[in-house]
């Protein structure tokens, strides 16, 4: 995933992953509905999980947030309520399911008011990012349309799309590029991990040539997130 391959003793490739050039504020929205099978939520937490788990997490680095989709929304947590990584996948694996409707238009007028305020963790010169996980239709296409359009103002909005029951249209006005990734199902949800990867945060993925004494490469570079390494003897 993240490697530093010794060259030689005591030089390193260094791999780090940051979200895009600058910290950023992600909030997901994940969807609930009663369309949705016990197992298909699991899938969707476990698609959270392993995207949230390849970042540091923390007030200088990427912060998350969450919001279920839900005849009436649910905050499951704000940017600023975990700062410790372990925390913050112990919150995702707690997530329940609420099996309710689709009100998609109010989950992101939640976003847009409550979870970008600066006293729950929203930074200014972050990047602002939501990520819509949906299976369908909202109940109101007309008004989640607006509220995403309001939305796009603040933060880039991206969309993904489950199964057969989505409604293009809708999903193409949600995503603030218009180009939403779909899948055929939430058992197929897991390819979507480089592909959001790769939108939501463009160049995570860099490396570079260091060297010197480990111990000193592993404080001067302490806020990224995992370094393996070896040394060529």
């Amino acid at each position: 995933m993240f490697i530093a391959l010794g060259i030689k003793r005591d030089v390193y490739i260094l791999w780090i992953s940051v979200c895009g050039p600058k910290d950023a504020d992600i909030v997901f929205a994940l969807d609930s509905s009663e369309s949705l099978t016990d197992a298909d939520f699991e899938t969707e937490k476990e698609f959270i999980y392993n995207f949230t788990k390849k970042f540091k997490i923390g007030s200088s680095n990427v912060q998350f947030g969450a919001v279920t989709i839900a005849d009436d929304p649910r905050i499951d947590f704000y940017l600023n309520t975990y700062h410790q990584r372990q925390q913050l996948l112990d919150a995702i694996q707690s997530l329940t399911f609420l099996r309710s409707g689709t009100n998609t238009a109010e989950a992101l007028k939640t976003i847009q008011h409550d979870m970008f305020a600066h006293q729950h963790g929203g930074r200014p010169a972050a990047s602002h990012i939501v990520i819509v996980l949906t299976d369908g239709m909202s109940k109101n296409p007309n008004e989640t349309v607006h509220a995403a359009q309001v939305l796009q103002h603040t933060a880039t909005v991206h969309a993904i799309g489950i199964g057969s029951l989505i409604n293009q249209e809708e999903l193409k006005a949600i995503d603030s590029n218009g180009k939403p990734g779909t899948v055929t199902g939430f058992d197929v949800l897991h390819t979507m991990g480089d592909y959001l990867m790769e939108i939501a945060c463009p160049g995570s993925l860099t490396g570079k040539y260091i060297t010197g004494d480990m111990p000193q490469i592993l404080q001067s570079y302490r806020s990224y997130v995992f370094i393996a390494f070896f040394m060529c003897r």
